[in-house]
This record gives structure tokens, C-alpha cells and sequence, in this order.
């Protein structure tokens, strides 16, 4: 399964780097093919196994985590500790405007030292 901002079927698009598929087409440079997928969403994973913690919530999508964070119910965030995040260039919001947002969300954000996309957004 990916995770998405809804659940369902959703179209994700394999790139011949095979670290860089994507639900999100502007994600792919080199398209090899695209298939349907199964998806859920946060929200659905932390209700469907009863979590009442997350301590750590790692998120590498490939260009979803704009849609995903911003999609993320309030309860979500207060129940989390720490979040790991690779923030992929995104045409229409810059990355400064996510990280904001996760501030906004009670959140101080740690940039890696050695990748510039990697970040830890950490419970105040």
C-alpha cells in the first residue's frame, strides 16, 4: 500500500530510478510505467491498529507529504512526537511553507546535516 491524502486506487507512476516512484506525475522524470495501487491514508493506519502514540512517524512519498501533512487530522499531531521527513521540491509550494506549517503545529524542525531534503520536525 502507499500512503496518500485519501484511500482507495490510485494511479502511482514507477520511474527507471528505482527509488523515485511517485503517486504525483511532476515526482517522475523518467516514467517507466504506471499501474493502480492500493492506498490509505495516516489517519487511517493509526485508527485501524489503535494507536493512542506515535513516537516516531518516518515519511519518505515522494512528493506527497504536502498534501498528507496538510491532510493530517489535529489529533494526529498531538499524539506524535517526532516526525522524519524527506521534503521533495514541489512546484507550486516551496518547502519553507511546509516546515511553517509543522511549526504552526507545535513542532521545532532539525535539518539534516548531510542530505538537504531530510528533516525532524520535533514535539515542543
Amino acid at each position: 500500500m502507499a500512503v496518500s491524502v485519501q484511500s482507495g486506487e490510485q494511479p502511482m507512476i514507477y520511474s527507471n530510478d528505482e527509488y523515485a516512484h511517485s503517486l504525483l506525475s511532476d515526482q517522475v522524470n523518467d516514467v517507466l510505467k504506471t499501474a493502480n495501487v492500493m492506498c490509505t491514508t495516516i489517519a487511517d493506519i493509526v485508527r485501524d491498529n489503535n494507536l493512542d502514540k506515535i513516537d516516531i512517524l518516518k515519511m519518505d512519498i515522494e512528493g506527497m507529504e504536502y498534501g498528507v501533512l496538510y491532510g493530517l487530522p489535529d489529533e494526529i499531531y498531538q499524539k506524535t512526537g517526532a516526525i522524519t521527513l524527506e521534503i521533495h521540491d514541489h512546484k507550486t509550494q516551496p518547502t519553507s511553507q511546509l516546515l511553517e506549517f509543522l511549526n504552526k503545529k507545535d513542532f521545532s524542525i532539525v535539518p539534516s546535516r548531510t542530505n538537504p531534503h531530510v528533516y525532524l520536525a520535533v514535539k515542543k
